[in-house]
């Protein structure tokens, strides 16, 4: 019920296989929202794929040509046949053998341990990438590779920065996300702001007919930006720009000004920082002064 598997259980549902996604949390994508864990599992139900939470796998036995998973749910064991068992369930650092303690360099479960810099216990030896984690995407490896070469090689180290890396999961509809959901900001801070658009009031997402979807937008009240949750096509691409703004400092209030092209599924950004700009206080007390000056104006002439 990760990304993984919802990936690769979409992808041989659609090639003909009856697929059953077995996941021992109680939602699919836990670190996404709970709204996307709901509206990719309704997609995957109309595609024939078969969902089971809280459920964990307890053994799995041959049974002539196929697989038997014994599942525990809800205090109770049932079994599920299949021809096929795919491991989805992520992947562990394993350090041992490679004689890291005769460096100096310290590892363990979660993998080999560095400082903001990407320096490891032996201050001679730097590492990045899966290996030291903590978010385990392609992309990251790169940005902590440029990191760390820089670091080993020039003064004035600079500190590895995972606040606006953005990651998508490729099923469809497309789950991209960065920085933090709305749980974690309300965790973190207080004062949190969220504004929401759904993909059908998107005219691209219209004109293709496919406009299952929203955009979340997270932040602050004066529009600076702490994450954001898209579910919908090509969420994994219009996901950059948010990157984009995050890593830069740039709030709603830039990417409201920024002229977008129509019509494209990035203009669902614009359309969503728009609206907030539209209920920011700035914009009503604006609207309270110029009020009365526009009913005047509309008045007849005696």
């Amino acid at each position: 019920g990760g990304p993984v598997g919802c990936e690769l259980g979409q992808a041989f549902a659609r090639l003909g296989a009856r697929v059953t996604l077995l996941q021992r949390a109680p939602r699919l994508l836990p670190r996404e929202d709970p709204e996307a864990s709901d509206l990719l599992r309704r997609a995957l139900a109309r595609e024939g794929v078969a969902v089971v939470t809280g459920a964990t796998v307890r053994r799995v036995r041959r049974d002539g040509g196929g697989l038997v998973a014994t599942v525990a749910r809800a205090g109770e064991e049932a079994d599920y046949r299949g021809d096929a068992l795919l491991v989805a369930t992520g992947r562990r650092v394993d350090a041992s053998g490679l004689g890291l303690e005769a460096a100096g360099i310290a590892a363990g479960p979660a993998g080999i341990a560095v400082d903001r810099h990407g320096r490891t216990a032996n201050p001679a030896v730097y590492a990045c990438g899966d290996a030291t984690g903590p978010l385990r995407f392609t992309h990251a490896a790169g940005y902590q590779a440029a990191l760390v070469v820089r670091n080993a090689l020039l003064p004035f180290p600079r500190a590895l920065d995972y606040r606006a890396i953005p990651w998508a999961t490729f099923t469809s509809p497309e789950v991209a996300r960065v920085g933090l959901t709305v749980e974690e900001a309300r965790r973190a801070r207080g004062g949190v702001r969220v504004t929401r658009l759904p993909y059908d009031q998107i005219d691209r997402a219209l004109a293709a007919r496919d406009a299952e979807g929203f955009i979340t937008l997270v932040h602050d009240g004066r529009g600076r930006l702490l994450g954001a949750q898209l579910v919908g096509p090509d969420a994994g691409e219009t996901i950059d720009e948010v990157a984009l703004a995050m890593r830069h400092g740039l709030g709603l209030g830039a990417i409201a000004a920024a002229i977008h092209v129509y019509p494209t599924l990035g203009l669902g950004l614009q359309q969503a920082a728009l609206d907030w700009r539209a209920r920011s206080p700035g914009a009503r007390a604006a609207r309270r002064v110029l009020r009365p000056l526009f009913r005047r104006q509309r008045r007849p002439a005696r």
